[in-house]
């Protein structure tokens, strides 16, 4: 109880002081997320620190002030309920094998997700999509990565929407499944989309070449692309190239400071990570030149 009365405290206070900067009453010294240096994005909540996937994860990476969003990965349960939780197996976080998909939400939620992390998180749950997006502050985003969720989409995203307080704008999906996207596509037709990809260092180019990944997000219809970035294989004229096409880029998941500077240099969007709190503050300290 004492926990939760804290973050209900604190996490008020976050709120009043987005709200207020947002409306530009701003005397707190808060700095709105939009106008931050570099964009991070908290991979599966501060899951350096947190269980991944779960609301302690994304409480406390609202908490530490650092991540302009956090991401999350949703399956659904048998009883079509959207979920977060990265494996769509539950054997790893909870030490209870099973799929998400064999599992309906209320059995799911007597699964121990957070004692693997440390016995300090005993007892935290695989939480619901509509739990995660409560935890958003007004200024606060979240990419949705779809893993396996197919046509019940329409159905499951708007029981978790529906009374979450987060709004359409506040949402990102993602996904390395085109025919996933294209699902979002039809029932969010504004709403951004990114597409997940690796692009990788063969002999000194980077696969696929801009040209091509231009190409393909124009196929898939989306916003643009997020990536990982073997060797940090794309330079400034690559990104240039096709966010000049009208295209997004970000990077994940990148925990070193240097190699996140290095991209919003060249032109990146958001960076995820997990360690959000830490790269903020050595983001000033750390020289790309050495």
């Amino acid at each position: 109880m004492k926990k939760a009365t804290l973050f209900s405290f604190v996490g008020a206070a976050m709120l009043l002081a987005a709200a207020g900067c947002a409306s530009g009453n701003c005397k707190c010294g808060y700095v709105p997320r939009s106008e931050r240096p570099v964009k991070f994005v908290a991979h599966r909540g501060e899951s350096i620190t947190a269980p991944e996937n779960t609301v302690e994860a994304y409480e406390l990476a609202w908490r530490n002030n650092a991540a302009w969003g956090v991401e999350t990965d949703v399956y659904l349960t048998k009883d079509g309920v959207m979920v977060c939780d990265h494996d769509g197996d539950t054997k790893r976080t909870t030490g209870v094998p099973g799929k998400i998909s064999d599992w309906t939400f209320a059995e799911l939620r007597e699964l121990d997700a957070g004692s693997w992390k440390g016995p300090e998180w005993y007892q935290c749950r695989i939480p619901s999509l509509r739990e995660v997006l409560a935890t958003l502050p007004p200024d606060g985003h979240i990419f949705v990565e779809i893993k396996s969720v197919g046509d019940g989409f329409a159905e499951a995203f708007t029981r978790a929407f529906e009374g979450s307080g987060t709004r359409l704008d506040q949402i990102t999906f993602i996904s390395f499944s085109g025919d996933e996207l294209k699902r979002v596509r039809q029932v969010l037709p504004d709403n951004r989309t990114l597409f997940l990809l690796g692009i990788y260092d063969k002999d000194g180019k980077p696969e696929p070449s801009a040209e091509k990944l231009i190409s393909m997000l124009k196929e898939l219809d989306v916003t643009g692309a997020d990536c990982y970035a073997e060797n940090l294989c794309v330079d400034a004229d690559y990104i240039a190239k096709v966010k000049d096409a009208g295209f997004e880029m970000h990077f994940w998941t990148i925990n070193d400071t240097k190699t996140a500077k290095i991209l919003v240099e060249r032109g990146a969007d958001s960076i995820t990570t997990d360690c959000s709190k830490r790269m903020a503050a050595e983001w000033d300290r750390v020289s790309i030149e050495d």
